[in-house]
């Protein structure tokens, strides 16, 4: 995204918006640059002090509502909602964040693809809700989704079922 020999701070994010708007190509390698181009105008308004405004005049969510709205039970959806997601539970704004909230349930609950594509927003879900509305029941519930859904990594099965495991004897 950075070209460190010209000191070009646009140019990758500039070759990405290129990409984002070619209707030529194929969807899969159109949503892969819509989610990269989106991410990194994400990260890149994160870091004002390195990028300064660079990245200030992309819309982040129109770029990943677009990528929803045209696979919206692909795998790719499930990182725009996730990318989306993560941005709006950062943002410190009460309200955004309660639309977060209602938004990800929403998604979940009517997403008509393989449903292990939603483990990670199971568990995004489980360190918001504990984070920013300590609702541990809540929590509790995306937790044994991902479990049931079949987290895969032994190690990270291991962890859920640990965290299952603390909430219920900790705060339930």
């Amino acid at each position: 995204a950075f070209d460190p020999v010209s000191g070009d701070k646009k140019k990758g994010l500039r070759k990405l918006g290129e990409l984002y708007n070619d209707k030529s190509l194929p969807v899969g390698v159109w949503a892969r640059a819509a989610l990269s181009y989106a991410r990194l105008a994400q990260l890149m308004n994160s870091r004002k002090e390195l990028y300064g405004d660079v990245a200030s005049s992309i819309d982040v969510k129109k770029v990943l509502r677009r990528v929803i709205d045209r696979e919206p039970d692909s795998n790719d959806a499930c990182v725009a909602v996730f990318y989306q997601s993560c941005g709006d539970f950062d943002s410190g704004d009460p309200q955004m964040i309660n639309s977060a909230f209602k938004w990800l349930e929403a998604f979940i609950a009517n997403f008509k693809g393989e449903r292990d594509l939603l483990i990670p927003l199971h568990l995004l879900a489980d360190q918001e809700y504990i984070l920013l509305k300590k609702d541990y029941s809540a929590a509790l519930g995306h937790l044994t989704k991902a479990y049931r859904l079949g987290v895969v990594n032994p190690k990270d099965s291991e962890v859920v079922l640990y965290r299952i495991g603390r909430i219920y004897d900790i705060k339930l």
